[in-house]
């Protein structure tokens, strides 16, 4: 298998990559953590946020899915009721 110039360029091109992103993750290793603490801390904090809005959308729809039912339960009951009466 022959390897050729440009496999050998883009070898070295990547090699060379992976050593700047190593020497700027050192250099900047309390930086890079800081960033990453602030990340996952928005992160759960916009999670939290949306759990609680998925939270109040399932109480209000249930809610509503009962007003509706003891609505409909209460009109029966009035009906059954009436036509004793009558």
């Amino acid at each position: 298998m022959a390897i050729s110039f440009t496999d050998i360029l883009l070898c070295v091109n990547y090699g060379s990559q992976l050593q700047t992103v190593a020497k700027t993750a050192g250099l900047n290793h309390e930086e890079w953590l800081a960033n990453a603490d602030r990340w996952v801390a928005g992160f759960l904090e916009k999670f939290e946020q949306h759990c609680h809005n998925m939270e109040t959308a399932i109480k209000d729809r249930i809610q509503e899915r009962l007003g509706r039912q003891l609505g409909k339960g209460m009109n029966a009951g009035l009906v059954q009721q009436q036509a004793v009466v009558a």
